[in-house]
């Protein structure tokens, strides 16, 4: 359940907009168990005595209701600190990255291909066109991640088995 109060923190339009599809309009109601929801009550502090109010980021604004919590008066703790807001937009980003390839990778296995599958994760997430090369470009480093692991690993475990004693 959600309080009167509402913090803003400050995205990248592709994370607000998936966000916003996950979870409801703005300002976003977290669930009671979802995760984020607990990071904010973890996160939430007084206000400083010089605070003015939430800052309005534009367009890069994502508004957040906060949670009622039982250990916490939200009429008093209602502040995030910009280092804290910071850290929960970038587990956002985290989030809706883990879920993009994730849906990558079903789409590999069911033979679509990457670009076809980039833009049905966008339609399907409602998240506008304009961000198709980032998607293009995060797929394409994961993957090179990905092959770049793989090698270290297969020269490690063929040093391991041709010189036992190597690394010793």
């Amino acid at each position: 359940m959600s309080s009167n109060y509402s913090v803003n923190i400050k995205c990248s339009f592709p994370v607000i907009e998936f966000m916003v599809n996950r979870y409801g309009p703005q300002p976003i109601a977290f669930p009671k168990k979802d995760r984020f929801n607990t990071m904010i009550c973890f996160a939430l502090q007084k206000p400083p005595a010089d605070y003015k109010g939430e800052p309005d980021y534009g367009k890069e604004t994502l508004q957040i209701m906060l949670p009622f919590m039982e250990y916490k008066n939200v009429d008093s703790w209602n502040y995030l600190s910009p280092i804290a807001q910071a850290d929960i937009a970038s587990k956002m980003k985290a989030f809706l990255k883990a879920e993009f390839h994730s849906f990558m990778d079903d789409a590999k296995n069911n033979g679509f291909s990457q670009v076809s599958a980039c833009y049905m994760f966008m339609e399907q997430n409602d998240i506008s066109p304009v961000a198709f090369d980032m998607f293009k470009r995060e797929r394409n480093r994961y993957l090179q991640r990905i092959r770049e692991r793989r090698h270290r690993h297969k020269k490690t475990s063929v040093r391991r088995s041709v010189c036992p004693d190597a690394h010793s």
